[in-house]
């Protein structure tokens, strides 16, 4: 949920009020929340060439694929755990 008001917040970069500290945070974020998760995810950095607008942009976009990634992943590891639970048998 907190991640989804961040996303929002990136959507709504203002440049006159040079939120890029925000950019650079999320971006740290992502390079530390990618290492840790089981299965690999990559993303590439925006550069530093581009007006904070279009930065952030690519950072929001960067972060939404994160999140469904964040999702995917946690969604198959529950139905794995699910599956893999040997299921008891009573007998009366």
């Amino acid at each position: 949920m907190y991640l989804h008001c961040i996303l929002q917040r990136l959507s709504d970069f203002d440049d006159a009020k040079d939120d890029s500290s925000q950019i650079e945070l999320v971006l740290k974020f992502l390079q530390k929340a990618a290492l840790s998760l089981r299965e690999p995810y990559t993303f590439k950095a925006p550069s530093c060439k581009l007006s904070g607008k279009d930065r952030a942009a690519i950072v929001a976009k960067d972060l939404n694929e994160f999140l469904a990634h964040y999702r995917y992943t946690k969604t198959n590891k529950n139905c794995q755990t699910q599956t893999s639970q040997p299921k008891l048998c009573h007998f009366f």
